[in-house]
């Protein structure tokens, strides 16, 4: 989902650039790479005991990726990458909700600068897990959520 300068509100303490209230995963729609995450696999996603232990502790933290880098293993969160942070998540009909603090660290910094001046910044979430029959749902039995990322829209287009 974009990410869009009017959906920020105060930020909630001296860490954070800004905080933007925003959907994160829409329901039943193909994401730039192609998957579908349905209601189910978000659910189960969330409630896994890991992932409520990391909103817990606000440790539910992802990377932002642009032009300069990208993710080399998709199952580890490069800590001088962390851009944000997530929290209040919530289940909604039409998709996954939540709470984004971008940031006192370099790539906040950089996703800050590009939120605000408009730059197309979306999240996606990361994680492992197989496909269903059609090459493109997630299976909710299998995936297990790493973390949502932040991307430089214009790099998720070239990797079409």
């Amino acid at each position: 989902m974009k990410l869009k300068k009017e959906n920020e509100i105060e930020p909630h303490n001296d860490s954070v650039y800004m905080t933007l209230k925003s959907k994160i995963v829409e329901f039943d729609k193909p994401t730039p790479k192609g998957y579908v995450y349905t209601k189910e696999c978000m659910e189960k996603a969330i409630n896994a005991d890991l992932v409520q232990e990391n909103l817990e502790r606000k440790l539910l933290m992802g990377e932002f990726f642009s032009i300069d880098n990208g993710p080399e293993d998709i199952s580890i969160l490069k800590m001088e990458n962390i851009s944000h942070n997530l929290r209040d998540l919530e289940i909604q009909s039409d998709g996954l909700y939540g709470s984004i603090d971008i940031l006192k660290t370099e790539y906040g910094r950089m996703a800050q600068d590009m939120i605000k001046d408009s730059k197309d910044i979306r999240i996606y979430p990361r994680g492992i897990g197989e496909l269903l029959d059609d090459n493109k749902t997630i299976n909710p039995e299998t995936y297990e959520l790493i973390s949502f990322d932040l991307w430089d829209y214009s790099l998720l287009e070239n990797l079409k």
